[in-house]
């Protein structure tokens, strides 16, 4: 049930990462099963704000 979860949790990644048109990125899972999460943009407060978003997302896994 772990691989479901960690599905859903980059799924809501995904979700961010698309929903803001100031930002780019995707979010992955790696062979040996570690998150990968790649955000581009221009403005460093859009993108910590982002990243702040995603680590909300994240620490539901732990």
């Amino acid at each position: 049930m772990v691989f479901s979860s960690v599905t859903h949790e980059i799924d809501e990644i995904r979700e961010i990462l698309d929903g803001d048109p100031e930002i780019d990125g995707g979010a992955t899972t790696l062979s040996g099963g570690d998150l990968a999460v790649r955000i581009f943009g221009h403005r460093a407060q859009k993108l910590q704000q982002t990243a702040e978003k995603i680590k909300a997302v994240y620490e539901k896994l732990l």
